[in-house]
């Protein structure tokens, strides 16, 4: 699959967070306050209809960053991962967790 095309005002639209055991401890999606790429969309299979019940993103920043807050954090493809992260919480003027 290529990868997909992300502009600066890309938001996170779902989000999951695991424990080390593989245990789910968040996950969500969520509404973007922008459009949302066809890559994005084909990627993830999530409709309008569905985020349209979501919460936003500072409503979730919140639960994702007490999950994530001075730990230890192993993602996959961090760099994209990391960007739409930093993304979001700058787009809502929210501070980046630090891990």
């Amino acid at each position: 699959m290529p990868p997909l095309e992300v502009s600066e005002d890309t938001e996170v639209i779902e989000i999951a967070i695991l424990d080390g055991e593989g245990t789910i401890l968040l996950e969500e999606l969520v509404k973007s306050i922008g459009i949302i790429e066809e890559g994005a969309r084909a990627v993830h299979g999530i409709t309008d209809d569905e985020l349209a019940s979501a919460p936003g993103w500072p409503e979730v920043a919140q639960k994702v960053s007490l999950l994530i807050e001075g730990r230890l954090v192993v993602c996959h493809n961090a760099d994209f991962e990391l960007r739409m992260l930093r993304q979001s919480y700058t787009r809502h003027g929210l501070p980046m967790p630090q891990s």
